[in-house]
């Protein structure tokens, strides 16, 4: 009898661990269609992508990847049922944001909307944020 309540004492921590990890809505890898700023959902995606989101304590770690190839990389939040990423390219050259919304319990995919920054600080953009909807894969 002891060695069984010995063996619960050093199982549960690492079964509550399992279990979150299995819940959190963001981690995993994912395919995806891009939008860019102005563009429908309704047309041709702008691109296509591989996403894969890690959870590393508190904050997540996001890749992209067009044809295999890491193209930018990012630093997120998971506030509430939003997960917020700032990235930047591989080359350095694009700065943005984006955030994704979870509607994969009710429909099965993750929607982002996601805008870069202007490279030159004065410049204000054309206003509109581009669009990603991700597939788990």
């Amino acid at each position: 009898m002891k060695n069984s309540r010995i063996l619960v004492l050093f199982c549960l921590p690492l079964m509550t661990t399992a279990i979150h990890a299995q819940s959190d809505p963001f981690t995993g890898s994912y395919t995806g269609k891009g939008f860019r700023p102005g563009e429908k959902y309704t047309e041709k995606p702008s691109y296509v992508i591989d996403v894969t989101i890690e959870k590393t304590g508190d904050y997540y770690m996001v890749r992209w990847f067009e044809n295999g190839n890491l193209s930018y990389y990012g630093l997120g939040i998971h506030i509430d049922n939003v997960l917020s990423v700032s990235y930047v390219s591989v080359d350095k050259s694009i700065y943005g944001t984006v955030s994704y919304k979870d509607f994969k319990k009710d429909k099965g995919y993750l929607v982002g909307a996601w805008c870069i920054a202007p490279m030159d600080p004065d410049a204000v953009g054309n206003g509109k944020n581009g669009m990603e909807v991700l597939w788990p894969k």
